[in-house]
């Protein structure tokens, strides 16, 4: 172990087993490029958090090295060297509740994120663990996949979602030429991901799927009628024996959205035979050039913070970008707008002091205003999505300066200036 030089920047290295989480902190030669060693943290994880998705695990790795290791985190910069997309999904809008109190959290710290290169030797031995996969468990551990299958004029479709153990995804959206019920589309969609499953060399399985008569009828509760479906009873038993255990289980219809939307899909359009359509989600292309455009241009209180969030400009004064970082910690930047995340989790679109004049304006004395006080006013604000950081003195500087607030006001509220002279 070494010590760290004063106001020297740290790396932070971070590793997720399938119970424990841990992080090394080192320190770098600027003339050599050699990395030493500052100190080394982990923590076995609760049940709950071995549930959790890979990004939060990884998050979780950076939150507990900040807890255990504050002294150096106050006192120094920190890079956490991470190739998962960490710093995208503590700033985006659609994450959980945990996700958003650790980035809060972590705004207190001069952290930042780059690509981790290549392990230096020093720290391979204790991040071995994250690039090594147990051949002969990961096989063993249970799979699971969901299946929907549909019927519609438009023809039959299946969609078929399987997760491994690891949490690895594997989607797939099926189109049918001749079948005709949705049951067989179901029995269709349960072949298919059984074939899936096999190819990926899984183990132990579980198939999810919103149809109680399909899942009743091969787990011998109901009684198969019909002979078409027999046949296809029959071919899934028959498929499961490639596994050491094959479960079903029932899913309300809201649980399976997931492979429901890709069944739809399967069956919105006629592709025709050997096309493929592949579905992405992508951010905008020039969201960058348009933050950078619109920062560029504004001179308001919002500058700061979407330079911040664009490019990680931080001011030179240690107190002021500590106090930036604490600000832009709660606001997420989306298609060019800056939106601020309430204490209730709702997103307030923030506005300038020009664009808030107008908007206390319209709200106060508009087409539906009542002439509200300024705390009432600042309240329909705010639960109108709105926010400013002054919005509460304009609310009442606004209500204060109102000629029809002061003339039907009781006296002792009335101005000096409209008093009647005796």
């Amino acid at each position: 172990m070494t010590a760290p030089k004063i106001k020297e920047t740290l790396y932070l290295y971070i590793a997720v087993s399938r119970i424990a989480v841990s992080a090394v902190l080192v320190s770098k030669d600027p003339l050599t490029n050699e990395e030493r060693p500052v100190y080394y943290v982990s923590r076995t994880m609760v049940v709950h958090e071995t549930r959790y998705a890979p990004i939060e695990k990884a998050a979780l790795a950076v939150v507990m090295a900040a807890n255990k290791l504050r002294p150096y985190f106050q006192a120094h910069s920190i890079v956490v060297l991470t190739n998962l997309p960490l710093r995208t999904v503590l700033g985006s809008m659609d994450v959980s509740g945990r996700l958003v109190k650790w980035a809060v959290q972590l705004s207190e710290f001069d952290v930042s994120y780059a690509p981790r290169p290549a392990i230096k030797a020093q720290v391979l031995a204790d991040f071995v663990a994250e690039g090594v996969v147990d051949a002969g468990n990961s096989a063993e551990e249970c799979w699971q996949f969901q299946v929907d299958g549909v019927a519609s004029r438009a023809g039959a479709g299946a969609g078929i979602v399987l997760i491994s153990p690891q949490g690895a995804m594997h989607e797939v959206a099926l189109r049918f030429a001749t079948l005709k019920t949705n049951n067989a589309a179901e029995y269709e969609a349960v072949l298919a991901g059984l074939h899936m499953a096999r190819e990926l060399g899984a183990q132990r399985v579980n198939i999810q799927t919103d149809s109680a008569l399909v899942v009743n009828q091969l787990n011998n509760v109901y009684e198969v009628k019909e002979e078409a479906l027999g046949a296809y009873v029959q071919s899934v038993r028959e498929k499961c024996a490639w596994f050491r255990e094959a479960t079903f289980t029932h899913v309300p219809r809201e649980e399976n959205a997931h492979a429901d939307a890709l069944s739809e899909l399967a069956t919105a359009l006629d592709f025709g035979e050997d096309r493929k359509v592949i579905v992405t989600k992508e951010a905008p292309r020039d969201e960058g050039v348009m933050a950078s455009i619109l920062v560029g241009t504004m001179k308001g209180w919002m500058a700061p913070i979407m330079l911040y969030l664009t490019q990680g400009v931080v001011p030179e004064d240690p107190k002021e970008a500590w106090r930036l970082r604490r600000k832009a910690a709660r606001c997420v930047l989306m298609e060019g707008v800056l939106y601020k995340r309430s204490h209730s989790g709702a997103y307030l679109r923030c506005l300038t002091e020009a664009e808030g004049q107008k908007a206390i304006a319209e709200v106060h004395q508009g087409t539906c205003g009542m002439h509200a006080g300024a705390r009432s006013l600042e309240k329909v604000l705010l639960r109108q999505g709105y926010y400013w950081p002054t919005m509460r003195a304009d609310a009442g500087k606004h209500v204060a300066e109102c000629h029809q607030c002061q003339i039907h006001a009781n006296d002792i509220h009335i101005s000096p200036c409209f008093h009647k002279s005796g």
